[in-house]
């Protein structure tokens, strides 16, 4: 036998509640012990009408139905007003006011799944930032080490040592670790460097600028990737001119991107703007390619020249200006795109 009941809080008249059961007797003892958390709260209940049905589905259908339509709601007081009146004046009886154990738990279960979405999304959040943090450090010291070749820093070419959770910048071509003016990076938040590929051989670890062009033998490229998913990496990759990308290859002429070819270097030594000449060497040239006259490229105080060397038939796209002319050091600023520039230049 199934049952459709009706249950009235004794402390409280105004709350009625219902719901279907097997066990009408046993359902009631749990209401009464506290058992069932839509009820607890106004214990204790007293059973004031049910109704007995030999299918189940017939008993949840009633509920169901008592439940979605008011106006059964009206009717049922109507017939139950003696019995609702012994306790007070009633409210209109509530459908379901609470949640039922099934409705709790289906609740806790769908805010649970919420939590673990998004400790789930936050995670890989954190992992991929680690990751972009990692990359970002690494090509800065690349870029640092080049541009200090190419200025011929202490007159040395600079280098940099690659280990698995480690980068290390070094003066010269021969690494010491114990050297106190090594410049290095460790990697964290869970990123390590998994694969080194670089000339002329696979257990090559160290990349060398050559003093005044910044090119290098040892292109290629390394991969930084995450420690718990090594799906989620990233290649650097080194050019034979020196240049440090996280592409491969020659950017297309459609592209906006522009490669790091803007480095700036500090003469110490004063410059004689009235009779001093600029003179541009490219692809190790003996002699020079481009003569550049700082008397009638002054702007400003300053030295501004820009123009494309022809090279074996293809154009270099330059531009040299100045920052602080002679105040008392001068930096030097050279400019080359990418998309214009192929060859290695020696100033």
């Amino acid at each position: 036998m199934y049952y459709f009941y009706l249950l009235q809080s004794i402390k409280k008249s105004s709350e009625i509640y219902t719901e279907s059961t097997n066990n009408l007797k046993y359902r009631f003892s749990e209401h009464n012990q506290g058992k069932v958390f839509s009820t607890k709260r106004h214990l204790p209940w007293k059973l004031i009408y049910y109704e007995t049905y030999l299918p189940e589905k017939d008993a949840r259908l009633r509920e169901q139905k008592f439940k979605r339509h008011g106006k059964g709601n009206q009717e049922m007081k109507k017939r139950l007003e003696n019995s609702l009146g012994i306790f007070g004046e009633s409210k209109d009886i509530k459908k379901g006011e609470g949640f039922t154990l099934i409705e709790f738990l289906i609740v806790f279960l769908i805010f649970a799944i919420l939590i673990i979405l998004i400790l789930s999304g936050f995670r890989s959040f954190q992992a991929q930032t680690g990751l972009d943090k990692n990359i970002q450090s690494s090509t800065q010291l690349l870029r640092l080490a080049r541009n200090y070749a190419i200025s011929s820093k202490n007159n040395q070419p600079h280098s940099v040592h690659i280990e698995n959770g480690q980068i290390v910048l070094f003066e010269g071509t021969t690494y010491t670790a114990a050297n106190t003016s090594n410049q290095g990076i460790n990697l964290t938040n869970g990123v390590a460097i998994d694969q080194i590929n670089l000339n002329p051989t696979s257990s090559t670890t160290e990349i060398i600028f050559e003093k005044t062009t910044g090119t290098t033998a040892n292109d290629g490229y390394i991969r930084l990737s995450q420690t718990n998913d090594p799906s989620q990496n990233q290649l650097i990759y080194i050019e034979p001119s020196g240049q440090i990308d996280l592409i491969s290859g020659p950017i297309a002429t459609t592209s906006r991107q522009i490669d790091s070819r803007h480095i700036h270097v500090i003469l110490t030594r004063p410059i004689l703007t009235a009779s001093e000449k600029i003179y541009l060497y490219f692809d190790n040239a003996t002699t020079s390619q481009q003569t550049i006259d700082i008397a009638t490229n002054l702007s400003g105080g300053q030295i501004d020249w820009s123009g494309t060397v022809s090279i074996n038939g293809q154009d270099q796209q330059i531009r040299l200006h100045t920052h602080g002319l002679n105040d008392p050091n001068t930096i030097f600023c050279i400019h080359r795109d990418r998309r214009f520039n192929n060859k290695s230049l020696k100033i």
